[in-house]
C-alpha cells in the first residue's frame, strides 16, 4: 500500500489533471465535436469489446446471479462511489448534503452490511447525484467538446474530469491488496455496470434500427 505522502502527491495531482482538463474544456472551440474522427474510433473500440466481451460476460453473470445478490453488489459499489459525491459536495461548499451522506454511508456499510443494503434511503438517507462535471460547471467552466471515451463511453471534456476524481476517492485505494484482487474487483464492476446499463443499450440500439 502506497505511503500517506504518495497519496497526497496523487491526490494533488489529480486536482491538477482536473484543473487543466477544465481549462481547456473553457477554451474549447464552438465546434461541439472537433475530436469527431477520435470519438468514431474510440465509438468502434468501445462496441467492439462489448460485442464480443463485455456483453457475453454480462448476460451470463445476469442469468448463473440470483437478483438480490446482484442488488446486493450493486449497493456495495454505489455505496463505495458515495466518497466521491461527499467530496463534489465540499468542493460545492454544500456542508448540509456532505453532512448527509457521512450519515449515509456511515448507516449503509455498518447497519446495511458493508453497503450490500440501501438501509440509509428507508431511514431518511437518500442518495442524490454529484460529481467533478458538475463542480466545474458550478464554477464556470464550459462542458467542452464532445468526447467518446474507452470502454466508459460519451462524455465531454469537463464531465471526463470525474474519472479522475473517482479514482482518488475510491475507499479501495487505501485497502492493501494483490494485483489480481484489484483486477477481479474491477471485472465485477465493470460487468454490474454493464447488467444494470443492458435495456439502455438494447432501447439504443432498437432506436438506431
Amino acid at each position: 500500500m502506497a505511503s500517506s505522502p504518495s497519496r497526497m502527491a496523487a491526490f494533488l495531482g489529480t486536482l491538477l489533471a482536473c484543473a487543466l482538463l477544465a481549462l481547456c474544456a473553457g477554451c474549447a472551440s464552438n465546434n461541439p465535436d472537433p475530436l469527431e474522427k477520435v470519438n468514431r474510433a474510440i465509438y468502434g473500440l468501445n462496441d467492439g469489446l462489448d460485442r464480443f466481451l463485455v456483453k457475453p460476460v454480462s448476460r451470463g453473470y445476469e442469468k448463473i446471479t440470483p437478483r438480490p445478490v446482484q442488488n446486493g453488489i450493486t449497493n456495495f459499489f454505489e455505496n463505495l462511489s458515495y466518497t466521491n459525491v461527499i467530496f463534489n459536495d465540499l468542493l460545492q461548499g454544500r456542508l448540509g448534503p456532505a453532512l448527509g451522506g457521512v450519515g449515509r454511508m456511515g448507516v449503509n456499510t455498518t447497519v446495511g452490511i458493508l453497503g450490500t443494503m440501501d438501509v440509509a434511503t428507508k431511514w431518511g438517507l437518500p442518495a442524490h447525484r454529484n460529481d467533478m462535471g458538475l463542480t466545474l460547471g458550478q464554477y464556470g467552466v464550459n462542458p467542452g467538446p464532445y468526447l467518446v471515451l474507452p470502454l466508459v463511453g460519451p462524455s465531454t471534456l469537463r464531465d471526463a474530469t470525474d474519472i479522475l476524481s473517482r479514482r482518488f476517492t475510491d475507499p479501495l485505494q487505501f485497502v492493501s491488496m494483490t494485483r489480481e484482487n484489484e483486477l477481479m474487483i474491477t471485472g465485477v464492476q465493470v460487468t454490474d455496470a454493464r447488467t444494470r446499463a443492458d435495456w439502455a443499450i438494447r432501447f439504443r440500439d432498437q432506436a438506431a434500427i
